[in-house]
């Protein structure tokens, strides 16, 4: 899994990410794989790292739509610590960054997870008009300064803006596809 990009506004989250999943080995096993979930709390759940971690994620959220922010975050941070140690089934590390983003207090916030097999949890916290990017390890696009261009708070060209963004990723990296899936979170 490879490329996974949130804005977050005032009262909006918006995520685009590509559909290509690739192995440790670099060969792709998947191209159509939705990379993030939108509960029906308005949760938006996004990851990149290890397929069948973020197939665990989903499936527990699926079944858990009316899970608060804040629980869905504490769940998420449960879920992962217990990737300490842990290996895939090639013996190699696993490392899975997740993005929980929702609302508090009329507020668009969110938290980033981050865990390899053979680190500490690390955990960032984000307020509104904050890009959360989670890019591919074959590339190293400066995607902040990209999206520092953005001068807009008008949703059609973040949204657009975004898009740009995973086609250049993907014409540089072999872990991207340029398959598109975007959704936009409003507080309403």
């Amino acid at each position: 899994m490879s490329y996974v990009n949130v804005v977050l506004g005032d009262n909006f989250a918006s995520v685009v990410s590509d559909t290509q999943i690739t192995k440790s080995d670099g060969t792709v096993s998947e191209k159509e794989m939705k990379k993030f979930l939108v509960t029906d709390q308005k949760v938006l759940i996004a990851t990149t790292g290890n397929a069948d971690v973020a197939k665990r994620l989903f499936d527990f959220f699926e079944e858990h739509q009316d899970l608060q922010f804040s629980a869905v975050r504490m769940q998420v941070a449960a879920i992962l610590e217990q990737l300490q140690g842990v290996t895939d089934e090639d013996g190699g590390k696993i490392s899975q960054k997740v993005i929980v983003a929702g609302f508090e207090d009329g507020t668009c916030t969110a938290t980033a997870f981050i865990v390899d097999s053979y680190k500490a949890l690390q955990v960032i916290n984000y307020g509104p008009w904050n890009v959360i990017h989670l890019t591919p390890e074959d590339y190293s696009f400066d995607i902040a300064e990209y999206f520092g261009r953005l001068r807009t708070d008008k949703l059609s060209d973040v949204v657009a803006h975004q898009e740009k963004a995973l086609f250049r990723v993907s014409r540089h990296s072999q872990q991207v596809n340029n398959t598109i899936n975007k959704e936009v979170m409003l507080d309403v």
